[in-house]
């Protein structure tokens, strides 16, 4: 939306109307992975006060604000990201990994909220992230429909989590 992908970045007080992915305009090809509102794919980075109104589509890795963190496939190395009141209102489309706020990462989201439908074809599927190593979820909700093959209403999976005061 914003960014493709970088290696660190700090993005404050953005927002994104454009849609983003395959079938958006942007690609004729359905191979798109890690695509977001804000970005596609990112390193250590911190996000603030961001919002995306636009649809995203991905083969992997579709987020509302952010498709991917993942580093290295073979060993599942991830960057972190924070996300701080971060807002969805796009809806959200991936084969694998499609989440109103982060498609796979490790991430700490702070006051988030996702309001865009979100839909995995086979894969995971979560109204806030769909996949992730670790996450802390915090004062952060999900206002939307969620479906796919592994589904949550605020996680599609993840190995080790924090949630709290979050709906």
């Amino acid at each position: 939306g914003i960014i493709g992908g970088a290696a660190t970045l700090a993005i404050t007080n953005s927002e994104n109307y454009g849609d983003i992915g395959w079938g958006a305009g942007y690609s004729k090809s359905n191979t798109v992975t890690g695509a977001g509102g804000i970005a596609g794919g990112l390193g250590n980075s911190t996000l603030a006060a961001v919002t995306n109104h636009g649809a995203v589509k991905a083969a992997t890795a579709g987020g509302g604000l952010v498709g991917s963190t993942l580093i290295r496939k073979e060993d599942g190395t991830y960057s972190d990201v924070v996300i701080a009141s971060g807002h969805n209102y796009g809806a959200v489309e991936a084969k694998k990994k499609a989440g109103g706020i982060v498609g796979e990462a490790q991430t700490m989201l702070l006051s988030c909220y996702n309001k865009g439908a979100v839909y995995s074809s086979s894969g995971e599927a979560g109204g806030l992230m769909a996949f992730g190593p670790a996450a802390v979820v915090q004062d952060c909700y999900n206002n939307a429909s969620v479906s796919g093959g592994i589904t949550g209403g605020l996680i599609g999976a993840c190995h080790f989590y924090i949630l709290t005061a979050s709906a």
